[in-house]
């Protein structure tokens, strides 16, 4: 009688759906007396696995897109030569006006060439630091010594001193990909290949082995499948995380995890649709989720390092001589999600940034 009374009064609170219990007849007609839908009975007695209950990605202390934690969305991007520039808000959320590009710490923040960042925190002490791959492979950190609204950073390291290294051009993300409490990565390359790090020490002092696991994008049928930029989203549908990443074909990809909690398992990558159209920029992309207008639901914002290759030379001699490529201004244009989280769906793409240089954000 006592369990009886207690499910009564679970149900009347509205907390049926955090239950797991396996119901008697008799439980289920008292359920039904109080006014539990047939649906909600049926979830007790089917509770959903422990996958769909994992909350995969956790919200930093900080908005990753708000660089001075004056309440708006700024714009934080890697260069051509390395540094790391933000370009602060002057305006609303709804109708941003950004300032020129700012070298965070007078350009002291670089890792080489190519830099594409990650707004994470590194040691666990609650401030934003930056993880940032290069043009030669490797991850550096830079650890924020001062506040979320007045970062100061210390001279950047590499990670595992230098022999965590995918080859060239990498682009890292923070994600718990075995569930063990523990920040891991997932670093893009040149190749195409998304490479995942396991941290084989603590979510203050992160060490990794030096092989990583390999998610291999032959899964895409495109030669341009390269250049991928990765960025870790929650999945709505199952609480686990997706990734999407940018492309050096300038289209948008998400791999869909369909596995559980500590194994990920991924779709073949689905691309980012505008109004039914697949979604391309000139040159390769980038690409971030945030909820830019604060309704809750996820946007993305998607830049482009456009880049035209010298007539007459291979990808290989352009990579091994910079000089014969030509730059062209980036933009970056935010995707209003005007779906759900669960079922995303982007009408335009609205340009918030341009005429600007070596945005990779």
């Amino acid at each position: 009688m006592r369990r009886l009374l207690m499910l009564a009064v679970l149900a009347a609170a509205l907390l049926v759906p955090a239950l797991s219990y396996s119901l008697t007849p008799q439980e289920e007609e008292l359920l039904r007396k109080a006014g539990v839908s047939e649906e909600k009975i049926t979830e007790m007695k089917n509770p959903a696995p422990e996958a769909a209950r994992y909350e995969a990605v956790v919200p930093p202390p900080f908005d990753i897109t708000d660089w001075n934690a004056d309440g708006k969305k700024d714009i934080i991007a890697g260069t051509s030569s390395g540094e790391l520039n933000v370009f602060m808000n002057t305006g609303t959320n709804e109708a941003p006006e950004f300032e020129d590009a700012e070298e965070v710490d007078g350009g002291d923040v670089d890792s080489g060439t190519i830099s594409v960042p990650c707004i994470v925190d590194w040691n666990n002490d609650g401030a934003k630091d930056v993880l940032m791959g290069n043009r030669a492979g490797t991850v550096f950190a830079f650890i924020n010594r001062g506040t979320n609204s007045a970062p100061r950073f210390s001279g950047g390291f590499e990670l595992m001193d230098g022999d965590l290294d995918v080859g060239s051009y990498s682009a890292p993300a923070a994600v718990d990909w075995d569930a063990d409490g523990n920040k891991d990565l997932v670093v893009g390359s040149f190749d195409g290949t998304l490479y995942t790090y396991i941290n084989t020490g603590t979510d203050a002092e992160p060490q990794f082995k030096s092989e990583p696991l390999e998610l291999h994008a032959e899964l895409v049928t495109y030669s341009t499948f390269n250049y991928t930029t990765p960025f870790i989203v929650r999945n709505h549908d199952n609480g686990l995380f997706d990734i999407i990443t940018g492309c050096g074909d300038g289209r948008v990809y998400r791999f869909r995890n369909a596995g559980t909690k500590g194994a990920p398992r991924f779709s073949s990558p689905q691309h980012v649709m505008v109004n039914d159209f697949i979604y391309q920029l000139e040159g390769n992309s980038n690409v971030i989720a945030t909820d830019w207008d604060g309704d809750g639901i996820e946007d993305l914002l998607v830049s482009n390092r456009t880049t035209t290759q010298t007539e007459g030379t291979s990808s290989t001699d352009a990579l091994s001589r910079p000089s014969d490529v030509s730059r062209r201004p980036s933009r970056v244009y935010l995707l209003k999600n005007v779906g759900t989280n669960k079922l995303p769906r982007y009408d335009r793409a609205v340009e918030i940034l341009k005429d600007k240089y070596d945005i990779n954000i």
